[in-house]
């Protein structure tokens, strides 16, 4: 990512001081070159930063899946104390390089600390680890613990909109359980 986003920094810069440098010679006549370059690097690196945070959604070149901000979370789980369904709220916060997400029921809060898109075999999957917080009425029931999820992403034609994200996940304490991601706009 970091390579991906180097490349686009300097092809904003260099398009930046081509048309800096073609302008102030076609009005001024002369060109001074470290000015050129300084408001270059500047633009550039200030366009590229603004294109990572947000106008990268709007580009329907960029394959990046766009999640969106709230989903509905159906969790289905087996654990050696029984089976069981959950209903949770999912917030999302997604930038070109990087996606947080925290999760939230009445008995545990948690939250990212990895994630990524992988694409296998033509097919997109989120996959992230989490740690939870359990709320203090459920700490013995349901105690601290960490685990990882990979859902597949299905979206639809406009701009890559992830519509559905479906898979499994697992916990440190060997819960595991299918998991389905739908949109709302609950906050």
């Amino acid at each position: 990512m970091k390579n991906y986003f180097v490349k686009i920094t300097l092809s904003f810069t260099l398009l930046f001081l081509s048309a800096y440098c073609i302008i102030s010679f076609v009005i001024t006549g002369a060109l001074d070159l470290f000015q050129a370059c300084t408001t270059s690097i500047s633009a550039g690196s200030a366009f590229s930063w603004l294109y990572a945070k947000v106008l990268w959604r709007i580009n329907p070149l960029e394959k990046t899946p766009r999640l969106l901000q709230y989903y509905q979370c159906t969790l289905k789980y087996s654990h050696e104390k029984g089976i069981g369904q959950k209903i949770a709220g999912v917030k999302i916060d997604q930038t070109l390089f990087h996606v947080r997400l925290n999760f939230a029921t009445e008995e545990i809060f948690s939250y990212s600390t990895a994630a990524q898109f992988v694409e296998m075999h033509g097919i997109v999957f989120f996959e992230y680890q989490y740690g939870t917080v359990p709320d203090a009425l459920y700490m013995e029931k349901n105690p601290k613990q960490d685990g990882a999820a990979k859902l597949r992403v299905q979206t639809s034609g406009r701009l890559f909109k992830a519509d559905l994200l479906k898979g499994n996940y697992w916990t440190t304490s060997c819960t595991r359980g299918s998991i389905v991601f739908e949109p709302t706009s609950a906050k």
